[in-house]
């Protein structure tokens, strides 16, 4: 008679997981994703790569693989001998690969050249509004306060700033908030994690030692608090 219970309650289970499937498919977070992920494509297809003088760090990691081209060691060497924002140079190293291996980096004036970095390089800051989605559960908020956090972070217009450039500010801004969501955890590997996104944060974008500082600060604080708790 055991063996028949699984057979009756296939249908049930079967039920539940398509459930959640479509509540997954259909959740608001993924629409917003999506929507925000559309904007910054949109953003980056028009052109305006290279704008900026701080975009030379993207093109000095494609010199580095133009120039030592299947040389790998001299290639970390070079990458970690990057003077400015070590980690933005290692993060989009894999993406100069890419683009000097499909024929790119061969003329980089021409049109188009950038699209690649530009789209992979805007998408984290979509990734930064899933992670303040994350924080606010994590810290307790329901789905629609946390919801609300996110949606407030994707219709910032500081958000939309550089999304077309290639540059490290939302890349290190990502992995700060990925500090704070570890930040706000209770187990030891929260804590390492913790001061590993925060300095992997630092070295992307050394400006932002202020968020850094700040997210361990919080850090420390929350683990006082959850040691009286605790000891009470």
């Amino acid at each position: 008679s055991s063996s028949t219970v699984p057979a009756a309650d296939s249908p049930f289970r079967d039920r539940v997981a398509r459930a959640r499937a479509t509540d997954l498919v259909g959740h608001p977070l993924l629409l917003l994703l999506a929507l925000a992920s559309l904007l910054r494509l949109m953003l980056v297809v028009q052109g305006g790569q290279l704008y900026w003088p701080d975009e030379r760090l993207y093109i000095q990691v494609l010199d580095v693989f133009d120039v030592h081209q299947g040389h790998w060691f001299d290639i970390l060497k070079a990458l970690f001998s990057t003077q400015d924002h070590l980690g933005f140079a290692l993060l989009s190293a894999p993406i100069a690969a890419v683009q000097l291996a499909i024929g790119h980096a061969l003329s980089r004036s021409g049109e188009g050249l950038m699209l690649l970095p530009g789209i992979l390089l805007s998408q984290a800051s979509v990734v930064s509004i899933a992670l303040v989605y994350a924080i606010a559960r994590r810290a307790g908020r329901d789905r629609v306060e946390a919801l609300i956090a996110a949606a407030l972070m994707a219709s910032a217009t500081t958000m939309f700033y550089y999304a077309r450039h290639l540059m490290p500010y939302d890349a290190a801004l990502a992995l700060g908030l990925f500090a704070l969501w570890c930040a706000v955890g209770s187990s030891r590997r929260d804590s390492l994690m913790c001061g590993a996104a925060a300095s992997a944060a630092f070295i992307t974008y050394n400006g932002y030692w202020l968020l850094v500082a700040t997210v361990l600060l919080l850090h420390v604080v929350h683990e006082g608090r959850t040691t009286m708790r605790s000891a009470a």
